[in-house]
């Protein structure tokens, strides 16, 4: 499942920097492959994608209203 959020137009030319992740083996230094590196180290039995995406809202106004206003059964935290 693949879903393509946009940006909304006062971020779309910001510029957005990822930090390279990298796997020191012994002396040497290199890149880490993701799923090698990642993947494979969990145990996927069981695990249910759909239910992590029927928690993405669908829009982003719902997570900048519960970021400005969170209700008492969240706590401090802004998205449910």
């Amino acid at each position: 499942m693949r879903r393509v959020i946009k940006r909304r137009q006062a971020f779309e030319s910001l510029e957005i920097y990822l930090s390279k992740v990298m796997v020191v083996e012994g002396d040497e230094m290199r890149d880490i492959d993701y799923e090698m590196g990642i993947l494979s180290k969990g145990d996927w039995r069981g695990f249910n994608s759909k239910k992590i995406a029927e928690k993405v809202p669908k829009e982003v106004q719902y997570v900048e209203r519960k970021f400005k206003n969170p209700d008492r059964t969240c706590g401090k935290r802004a998205i449910c």
